[in-house]
């Protein structure tokens, strides 16, 4: 059940806001390079009730992953150093982490490359620029996938 929001105007009378997400307050970690890209992304998603670490590189993004163990990753692809596929198998390969939802945010939408992204084990491939409410409906999808795929293997009551 989505939760609502109730506020008061100046008048005192009583009117909601739009309903929260139905996952809020889940860890997700941004990696993403660009500075500004990746502040204003962590502070709209935590304005929608979101937990939000950030990491400007995949190599400080995995060992976030390992440390925290988020809920959801959105990552980029094209990154220094570790780019955004390396990012993905290391998380896959790490069987702490091997069902973490991990979403594809880049500025390539080619659909070869987006076919190439899913291949590799991304659960979602989302172009830049993206619509806040897009990468929350994608992030909400694969929250309540991976419940759902808990509580049908007995690991939540």
């Amino acid at each position: 059940m989505a939760r609502v929001c109730a506020m008061w105007n100046d008048r005192g009378r009583r009117f909601r806001l739009k309903p929260k997400p139905p996952a809020a307050m889940s860890l997700i970690l941004l990696i993403e390079d660009e500075p500004a890209l990746r502040a204003n992304l962590a502070t709209a998603l935590r304005m929608e009730g979101y937990d939000v670490i950030q990491a400007a590189d995949g190599n400080t993004g995995t060992g976030l992953a390992r440390a925290r163990r988020p809920d959801v990753v959105v990552c980029d692809v094209m990154m220094p150093e570790m780019g955004g596929y390396d990012v993905l198998a290391a998380i896959r390969s790490d069987v702490a982490l091997l069902d973490t939802p991990f979403i594809f945010l880049t500025g390539m939408g080619d659909t070869r490359q987006i076919r190439q992204g899913m291949n590799h084990g991304a659960d979602d491939y989302l172009v830049k620029p993206v619509a806040l409410a897009e990468l929350i409906a994608a992030i909400d999808a694969r929250l309540r996938r991976n419940i759902q795929r808990r509580v049908a293997s007995g690991a939540v009551p």
